[in-house]
């Protein structure tokens, strides 16, 4: 018999802070064969807790939107959900925050898929099944964004190359 390892992280408990679902009622007969195109987008942000070394917060975001937004058709997706995690050896916390965050996502967007899919099943549409996705390309694209979003320094001027102000004054006689 095989032993079974456990992860050390542990979920802890989740909430979805958002869940708002739109159904758009396509254009055509009942019985075509019809073709809904929606964009999505996840996002996710790592909370540490300031207190307790040992816990963390990831908070993850989805949003599908219909790719026609003058003749929207199908579904509108918004979805948040934040889950409380812990990892016993607060030591180990900083070398595989990569993977805990990996996990982690991998975890919530299994428990939203659950949510979504159970929460549409009783609108015109049917159930909803979010896209499979690599959470490592979204972490990827997030450490990119972050990258990007840093503000490049500037560079001083040496105090003769300094623009100079230009005050001008009125004198009165």
């Amino acid at each position: 018999m095989r032993r079974i390892t456990l992860s050390l992280l542990q979920l802890n408990d989740f909430y979805l802070t958002e869940l708002s679902v739109k159904w758009y009622e396509p254009e055509g007969n009942v019985g075509d064969n019809l073709t809904i195109s929606a964009h999505h987008a996840i996002n996710f942000e790592v909370l540490d807790h300031r207190e307790v070394a040992d816990e963390f917060a990831l908070n993850l975001q989805f949003k599908l939107l219909p790719v026609d937004r003058e003749n929207p058709a199908g579904y509108e997706i918004s979805a948040d959900i934040l889950g409380f995690f812990t990892l016993p050896d607060s030591e180990k916390k900083a070398e595989q925050l990569g993977s805990l965050v990996y996990n982690g996502l991998l975890i919530l967007y299994g428990i939203l898929r659950g949510e979504i899919a159970a929460f549409t099943g009783s609108f015109p549409g049917g159930k909803f099944l979010l896209p499979t996705v690599d959470m490592r390309n979204v972490i990827s694209r997030k450490a990119e964004e972050k990258i990007h979003e840093q503000p490049k320094q500037k560079r001083k001027k040496p105090p003769s190359q300094a623009p100079q102000s230009k005050q001008r004054t009125k004198t009165s006689s």
